[in-house]
């Protein structure tokens, strides 16, 4: 079982997004359930889809807090999947900084469950490992880049191609979790303790400038903002990642 410490139900999500099909995934953490939601010219699932979201106690996201979680905003807001796969480009092309809108310097806005961002957890510096990295170190045996290019009116048939694909990146989410769990239950608690959301340092630190800081029974300080340290469970070295994810592709 995973994010024990956290009651109430828990999903990974995923979204994949063009210019005809807005696609909003969410996984079970405790049943591996897959639940999507759709958003296309002929359907629209967004409310659905947020009181799905609503339901969550905790929501669990491979730079979700860049991306997913402003996709969620949008679909939520009743943007049709033309204005959404805007939205989309313009955060893929701007390159600015990003913090998930359902968080308030890091602690979850009232309605909202909390949002986790495990790429804020896996980043060394500024810098963060690619999915496709993490699921070659974590030995998972698909490795596969999105089947149809972005931006392409899908069919019927590259549509569940695209979802096909998605269930994979929900599974390597997921073994990013089990890898982090403990991490993140560390977190959880000195977070409880200090009467903080230490899930999201980076946003935390980033908002107000400062960082919190909560003691170990040890008395070892935890660091809750950024700094380039590597927590328990890191990725060091991930750079190299790319060549062997190709070699692994032939």
């Amino acid at each position: 079982m995973l994010l024990t410490g956290f009651p109430g139900a828990k999903a990974l999500f995923d979204a994949e997004v063009y210019p005809n099909y807005i696609s909003l995934n969410f996984e079970d953490v405790d049943t591996g359930r897959i639940t999507r939601f759709r958003v296309t010219p002929a359907i629209d699932e967004h409310i659905e889809a947020e009181a799905h979201y609503r339901r969550q106690a905790v929501v669990v996201t491979y730079n979700g807090h860049g991306y997913d979680d402003h996709i969620l905003k949008a679909a939520f807001a009743g943007l049709d999947c033309v204005a959404i796969h805007a939205i989309s480009d313009e955060i893929i092309t701007s390159g600015a900084r990003r913090y998930s809108p359902f968080l308030s310097h890091g602690e979850p806005r009232s309605g909202w469950p909390v949002s986790i961002d495990l790429a804020q957890i896996a980043k060394v510096g500024k810098t963060f490992p690619g999915l496709k990295s993490l699921g070659l170190r974590l030995g998972y045996h698909t490795l596969q880049e999105l089947p149809v290019a972005p931006g392409t009116i899908l069919t019927p048939a590259q549509a569940d191609e695209v979802d096909a694909y998605n269930g994979h990146d929900l599974a390597i989410t997921r073994l990013v979790l089990e890898h982090y769990d403990t991490d993140i239950e560390t977190r959880r608690i000195l977070g409880d303790q200090c009467g903080v959301n230490l899930t999201s340092p980076q946003q935390r630190t980033a908002r107000r400038g400062g960082r919190h800081q909560c003691l170990y029974p040890s008395g070892q300080r935890f660091a809750g903002g950024t700094g380039g340290q590597r927590g328990a469970g890191a990725f060091p070295d991930f750079a190299a990642d790319q060549a062997r994810m190709d070699h692994r592709r032939h």
